[in-house]
């Protein structure tokens, strides 16, 4: 769905209004009011003491987005009860993934596990590795989230013969 029919307020950092940057000779305006995971078709025009310009063609922007289902999960590691997971998520633009959940599969539902330790590679792979502490089989898939919401969870991930030492 495109965007909203009443229209966005039209300010700049600080409140100021749309502003051109003296270095650049470019225009930059900050959009508020907008509902997050929405295409917006936005057409831009210009005033000055003769009149309006006639407004530039229509380009469709989209706001920010919930993260990827997690992908790729491996594991790491494994000990007597505790398990290093690695996976990715890919970070939508302008809304970078904040909170990692673990869940463990039980009968007929799913739990959450607490993790010990969640750590984004510092790389720009997307990949996180997290430590939880569980039986040394179980199913377990993850969600991601950032400003937006939560993402789909990802596929099950089935530890019993699935895993590789640490490198």
């Amino acid at each position: 769905g495109h965007g909203e029919d009443s229209p966005a307020e039209h300010t700049a950092p600080e409140g100021r209004a749309p502003y051109r940057c003296p270095d650049t000779k470019t225009w930059y305006a900050v959009i508020t009011g907008l509902s997050a995971e929405t295409t917006y078709d936005i057409r831009v025009y210009m005033t000055n003491s003769v009149g309006e310009s006639s407004p530039c063609p229509v380009k469709s922007l989209s706001t920010s987005r919930r993260p990827s289902p997690p992908y790729g999960l491996r594991c790491l590691e494994r000990r007597g009860t505790a398990i290093a997971l690695a996976f990715f998520v890919k970070d939508p633009s302008g809304a970078p993934v904040t909170k990692i959940k673990v869940e463990r599969a039980k009968f007929l539902a799913s739990e959450e596990v607490v993790c010990q330790q969640c750590v984004k590679a510092a790389d720009s792979t997307g990949e996180w590795r997290v430590r939880i502490v569980g039986p040394p089989s179980c199913s377990l898939r993850c969600v991601a989230a950032n400003e937006i919401g939560w993402s789909q969870p990802s596929e099950w991930f089935q530890l019993e013969n699935t895993w590789t030492n640490a490198t």
